[in-house]
């Protein structure tokens, strides 16, 4: 009968053995907009509070928060360490190897791009790979420049994109050009 008058909110950032209130109360209504110093996991719980001060009692030690937000806004380290131009039977495949480590890296996090100029504009080969750090791309035949730079991205849970990328193009055309002689003349000199 009293109505709602305030919602307190409680933070821990150590899984419960510590609770803090936070420094202002949330909104009646949704959302509530939180700011948190620093990367990390918070558990939160929401206490209302009636018009006469009546509510459930704050979180103590030991208590499981109402929810858990992971701050994340680290990119994921990305090295590219190898692209190999196949040759021979290999001949039309691109063999990328690379690294990319995140804490919070999902099941398919790996695109692979390419630009003809190493500013850009790239344009995505392959998309949602998984980190398996190798990737065999098979070259199309048409519409891919003879040499152009390559990206690795590797983009977290979060949305956070750490990129490698080639320092020099990739040349692709492996094509031995021939010389034939289809007639000879004979001229005088002088």
């Amino acid at each position: 009968p009293s109505d709602v008058s305030r919602i307190e909110v409680y933070v821990t950032r150590d899984g419960g053995r510590t609770w803090r209130k936070y420094d202002q109360d949330a909104p009646k209504n949704p959302p509530c907009t939180i700011e948190v110093p620093e990367e990390g996991r918070y558990g939160f719980t929401l206490i209302a509070r009636s018009g006469v001060d009546l509510g459930e009692q704050p979180p103590r030690s030991g208590d499981i928060p109402h929810f858990w937000v992971e701050v994340d806004e680290t990119r994921p380290v990305v090295r590219l360490i190898g692209v190999d131009v196949g040759r021979g039977i290999d001949l039309g495949n691109l063999s990328i190897t690379w690294t990319a480590s995140d804490r919070y890296l999902g099941p398919n996090p790996i695109q692979i791009s390419y630009a003809k100029t190493a500013e850009g504009p790239w344009t995505p080969a392959v998309s949602n790979l998984p980190n398996t750090g190798r990737y065999v791309w098979r070259l199309p035949n048409d519409g891919l420049p003879y040499q152009f730079f390559l990206r690795v991205e590797a983009t977290d849970l979060a949305g956070n994109v750490g990129t490698a990328e080639t320092t020099a193009p990739v040349k692709v055309d492996l094509s031995t050009p021939k010389a034939r002689v289809i007639s000879a003349e004979v001229t005088a000199i002088g």
